[in-house]
């Protein structure tokens, strides 16, 4: 089920989260998803729009340092829609802290919420 991934570290920010392509960025590595495990909401959560919370296991290349890897997970992993209204109906995901089980491997955990 994996997929590889090229990493960049963020090096600006002048741009919101819709338009960080647009911020400058640096080649870390390729990365290797491993595994992607979602936990559907409860009732009460969906009815405010979250869509839940997924799990995403991640491999990340040889010598890179820790923070880094953080950072390039936290960026890859974080979307939002650029849409000039509200109740569009598009998912944003918001990363949390990744957490690093073993020397290459990381899980990040990833919000989602539906904008309604």
């Amino acid at each position: 089920m994996g997929y590889d991934f090229e990493g960049y570290k963020r090096l600006t920010h002048r741009f919101r989260q819709g338009w960080a392509s647009e911020d400058e960025h640096e080649h870390v590595g390729r990365f290797r998803v491993l595994n992607v495990r979602h936990q559907a909401p409860s009732d009460h959560e969906a009815e405010y729009g979250s869509g839940g919370q997924s799990f995403i296991t991640v491999r990340a290349p040889r010598a890179v340092s820790a923070d880094i890897v953080a950072q390039v997970l936290r960026d890859n992993f974080a979307t939002g829609c650029r849409c000039e209204h509200d109740c569009c109906g598009h998912t944003s995901s918001y990363p949390g802290t990744p957490v690093r089980v073993k020397q290459r491997r990381w899980v990040v955990p990833v919000q989602l919420r539906q904008n309604i």
